[in-house]
């Protein structure tokens, strides 16, 4: 076996090694292993073949364990919340977060979606469920504000914010309405395009109120201050779960519980990927894409359950009635990508900022 031969298989089977392994250690490796050849080619041609065969053995096992070390690395790195500042979430953590999503999945089309099962075995079985679900939510957010508003937590809490952010659209609707009842516009508040302004109007100031709501409550709650300070996404995901009542709450409508629950589903899976990406701006998409996805599938539904509707003859514009629901989706995508303002403001103060993320 010639030296040069020798020396290209091994550096051939170096190069199959994971790049973490090859940049700590082959350098290291080339150069011991040149020095051995020189020394092994100097005693002679069996002396060579005896060291190629003692260096070439131990390496196929140790190129799969180097592989495999790299692997279960990548597997902990997607353990849920593993880039969260609360670390990774597991057991019943981990379902504390889907909570909010599971009730409307297996609850809510159980009892509304299928009238039939009323007084029924599986209606009793739904509603028993639906009332544990229920206490699991109360004791979520006993807990969560007891602990500091812990990852875990925030999805449940973020259904409190989701009620005092219908509260806060409700007075605000109000207010614009009356606004409007006063102001000269005559007929121009009855077209689309004056539509289209009030529900600007109305979104600003909702976005006005519960920025001073978040402030209040980053002001209280010191050690929830400082990992929004850390990982302002953390914010975002505690406004996510407002964007459940948007696809339950459509009271005049019937037949969209096909598409309630698709979009849930979404929503579910946009907050497991938030847990499981490792960049901010990442799972700021994250949760932005599945809120924008599930309205536009709601508006689609609304859309297509429009004309078996009993009131069906006094809507003019079905195009119209259907993209409405995405409008008033708007201020909620705006208000999950304020957080992003956290870094530039008063709020950071001394707080450290993660770097690389």
């Amino acid at each position: 076996m010639g030296k040069r031969f020798f020396i290209s298989i091994y550096l051939w089977v170096l190069s199959c090694f994971p790049k973490t392994y090859r940049e700590e250690y082959q350098e290291e490796l080339e150069y011991a292993v040149f020095a051995l050849t020189e020394e092994g080619s100097a005693k002679g041609k069996w002396s060579l073949i005896r060291l190629a065969f003692r260096e070439l053995r131990d390496l196929p096992f140790a190129l799969v364990l180097a592989h495999v070390r790299v692997i279960r690395g990548k597997i902990m790195k997607m353990k849920p919340g593993f880039y969260l500042p609360d670390s990774s979430l597991n057991g019943w953590k981990l379902a504390a977060v889907f909570l909010p999503f599971v009730f409307p999945l297996f609850v809510l089309p159980a009892v509304i979606g299928i009238p039939i099962l009323a007084g029924t075995f599986l209606f009793k079985l739904a509603e028993i469920l639906g009332w544990l679900l229920i206490g699991a939510l109360v004791a979520v957010w006993l807990a969560g504000v007891i602990s500091g508003f812990p990852t875990w937590s925030l999805p449940g809490l973020g259904l409190i914010v989701a009620f005092i952010g219908f509260c806060v659209r409700f007075l605000v609707y109000a207010f614009v309405l009356m606004m409007k009842s006063f102001l000269p516009l005559g007929a121009w508040t009855e077209s689309k395009a004056g539509a289209i302004f009030f529900y600007a109007v109305r979104d600003l100031n909702f976005l006005i109120l519960m920025g001073i709501i978040l402030i209040v409550v980053l002001r209280k709650e010191d050690g929830f201050r400082q990992r929004v300070c850390q990982d302002w996404s953390l914010l975002s995901f505690l406004l996510y779960t407002m964007a459940i009542p948007t696809v339950l709450v459509i009271d005049e409508y019937r037949g969209l519980e096909n598409y309630q629950v698709t979009c849930t589903l979404i929503l579910a899976a946009g907050a497991w990927l938030f847990l499981v990406l490792p960049k901010r701006k990442h799972r700021l998409m994250a949760l932005l894409l599945p809120v924008i996805l599930s309205a536009s599938i709601m508006s689609l539904g609304i859309y297509n359950v429009i004309p078996i509707q009993t009131f069906a003859w006094r809507i003019e514009s079905i195009l119209w009635e259907s993209i409405q629901h995405f409008l008033n989706t708007l201020a909620l995508v705006i208000l999950l990508c304020l957080p992003i303002l956290i870094p530039r403001t008063p709020l950071v103060g001394k707080t450290k900022l993660v770097d690389g993320v």
